[in-house]
């Protein structure tokens, strides 16, 4: 008889995303018992797999805890917390407020233990042998169950790395955020005989060609960026349409901190209006952060011995989460500036995406 293995999902939003959570449960016995999405998954979670636990994710970020289904809180301890020392710096960054100063230290661990007490309850209880992401473990929800599993519990952790590769619709499954190449360097560190594929010479002969173009995925995600920005009309027709309907007024489900006021009090979040026009205001910032960058740009001198530095753009698990202790853009370029010969340069060159930022509506 095949054991069945309890399973907790995250982020399984879209149709596709769900078949995988039906067919291991239908072919491989991976049975639900946890499902951390948001609100629109529902119904179909509840349809699907009755006797699995839902918890909306926007809810759980705006310190909304359901423990009605699992059972007594299961508290933290030190051991827990000595655990994941390491990481707690760059969980506390990665949360946001609309100045820099509306969430203090203070309110960021306690939610942060918060979570922690939530996601150490669902494992004490449900007991699962997996944890399975559709995308980066990387919220401020579901990225400290990421911490338990992986640095507390030993519990096997699978997650699709969203960035295609090959420039065609391929994907690794991962099982470390602080190491997303350990499952290719296990392949590269064994015995077996590799080759490459016709996809991938083909791939290697174009990027190496003087026809190389920039990545599909990389290209479309800046001509939707465009669009949207082009059509900045719609955001005024979007916003009249929430003012009429009353949704303006109505609170926001992103986790934007506004004030001073505990996390937990409703005054303290933003109402979908007050999320529109905090956008606006940083668009405004980008824009004239854009000209100043533009006025102190230089083009480099390629007969000088230099260093190419092309910042990432922050916040992003990539830049902050996976990088860790060297999230910190200026700390890396201290340390090269440190370590480099003298008459040698770094060219710093900003991500073009700080810019642009996320579309107001």
């Amino acid at each position: 008889m095949i054991k069945n293995k309890k399973v907790i999902y995250a982020d399984f939003t879209n149709d596709e995303s769900r078949f995988i959570v039906e067919y291991l449960n239908d072919q491989h016995h991976w049975q639900p018992v946890f499902f951390h999405s948001v609100n629109k998954s529902r119904s179909w979670a509840k349809e699907r797999f009755p006797n699995a636990v839902f918890h909306d994710l926007f809810a759980m970020r705006q310190s909304n805890f359901d423990y009605s289904g699992i059972g007594k809180p299961v508290p933290i301890d030190g051991k827990i917390l000595n655990n994941l020392s390491q990481y707690e710096l760059s969980y506390l960054c990665w949360l946001e407020d609309t100045s820099g100063w509306n969430f203090s230290i203070y309110q960021r661990r306690r939610y942060y233990y918060d979570v922690l007490k939530y996601w150490n309850t669902v494992i004490h209880h449900l007991k699962p042998d997996l944890y399975v992401a559709y995308t980066w473990p990387h919220l401020p929800s579901d990225y400290p169950l990421y911490l338990l599993c992986k640095h507390c519990y030993d519990i096997p952790i699978l997650f699709v790395n969203p960035v295609p590769l090959l420039d065609d619709k391929y994907y690794l499954m991962a099982d470390s955020i602080e190491d997303q190449s350990g499952i290719v360097d296990a392949l590269y560190l064994s015995d077996e005989k590799l080759e490459l594929s016709d996809v991938t010479k083909k791939y290697l002969e174009h990027l190496r060609s003087k026809k190389a173009t920039i990545p599909k995925h990389v290209a479309d995600y800046y001509s939707k960026l465009h669009q949207l920005y082009r059509k900045r009309f719609l955001n005024v027709l979007r916003l009249l349409k929430m003012i009429l309907t009353g949704i303006a007024f109505k609170k926001s489900e992103l986790s934007f901190k506004k004030n001073t006021q505990s996390w937990e009090c409703d005054a303290s979040k933003l109402t979908n209006i007050e999320y529109v026009l905090f956008r606006w205001q940083l668009t405004r910032k980008n824009k004239r952060l854009k000209n100043f960058y533009k006025r102190m740009i230089q083009w480099p001198g390629y007969d000088q011995k230099y260093i190419y530095f092309p910042a990432p753009y922050q916040p992003e698990v990539l830049s902050n989460l996976a990088a860790g202790r060297y999230e910190d853009v200026f700390l890396i370029l201290d340390m090269i500036s440190q370590n480099i010969p003298k008459d040698w340069l770094i060219y710093y060159k900003e991500h073009p995406n700080t810019f642009y930022g996320k579309p107001v509506i």
